[in-house]
């Protein structure tokens, strides 16, 4: 288990939420809560749970009842080889809905790995499904490509006599193009409202003055509006907000929308 928490480590800490899909016992979750002090939830096809977690069953179609982005993290750790290939899919497609990125540590693909899954899974609970449908690494690559997911593969170092190789990767799904394009408006967008105010300061010598500083933003703006309508809809609320503070609250009070927003 410590090679899990080495390869979770930067991306789980105390203030993240995580759903474990396919949390077994919950002994792994156990052993991660107490590592890095998250909160954790658990969720599988039935409830095998030995320790005391709150727990969602994953239904027949893959489904969780979660709203998007619900959790920071999802894990799913050696358990997407539990499924057939249609199952993972869906369970990535789930997953990838209600989490903001999802953390999968899974066995690499052999005969080894393939038969000591069966002997171990059949320990657990005999009721365990085993479909053997191990990855190699192209494998998983190939299908989050297919899935259209961002994907990075963290390594894992395999110990000397130990038989088996894990696979570790952080997915997450693609922006779609239309949110990538309203985030780029409002950075230009921001980007070209800085450089009329610089441009006012430095001509005009506006200094810290508020009135004038106004007539900058307002102007931008409205600048802005005859490009494109939809950079600065949302924008009128800092007006008041610029007048007793440096003009660079109005770009920091655009990227926290955006994060609100989950623009990025």
């Amino acid at each position: 288990m410590q090679k899990i928490a080495e390869a979770f480590q930067g991306n789980i800490d105390s203030t993240t939420k995580v759903l474990d899909i396919g949390a077994g016992n919950g002994y792994i979750s156990r052993y991660l809560q107490s590592k890095f002090g998250c909160k954790i939830h658990c969720a599988d096809i039935m409830n095998y749970l030995e320790h005391d977690f709150p727990f969602s069953q994953i239904t027949g179609e893959s489904k969780l009842a979660f709203t998007d982005s619900y959790f920071d993290v999802a894990i799913i750790i050696d358990t997407l080889h539990h499924m057939n290939v249609a199952t993972q899919a869906a369970m990535l497609q789930e997953a990838t809905r209600v989490a903001k990125k999802v953390i999968i540590f899974d066995t690499e693909r052999t005969a080894m790995a393939m038969v000591l899954d069966h002997i171990m899974s059949k320990i657990q609970s005999i009721h365990m499904p085993v479909p053997c449908t191990h990855k190699s690494r192209m494998g998983w690559e190939k299908m989050f490509t297919e899935l259209g997911f961002e994907f990075k593969e963290v390594k894992v170092k395999k110990e000397w006599l130990y038989p088996m190789q894990h696979l570790c990767f952080v997915v997450s799904k693609k922006l779609d193009k239309k949110i990538h394009l309203r985030i780029r408006q409002k950075v230009d967008g921001m980007w070209i409202t800085k450089k009329i105010i610089n441009t006012f300061n430095k001509v005009f010598s506006v200094g810290n003055r508020p009135v004038f500083k106004l007539v900058c933003i307002y102007f931008s703006a409205h600048f802005l509006l005859l490009l494109n309508k939809t950079v600065i809809h949302d924008g009128w609320c800092v007006y008041p907000l610029v007048l007793f503070k440096k003009y660079d609250a109005l770009w920091n009070l655009y990227f926290n929308q955006a994060k609100l927003y989950n623009f990025y």
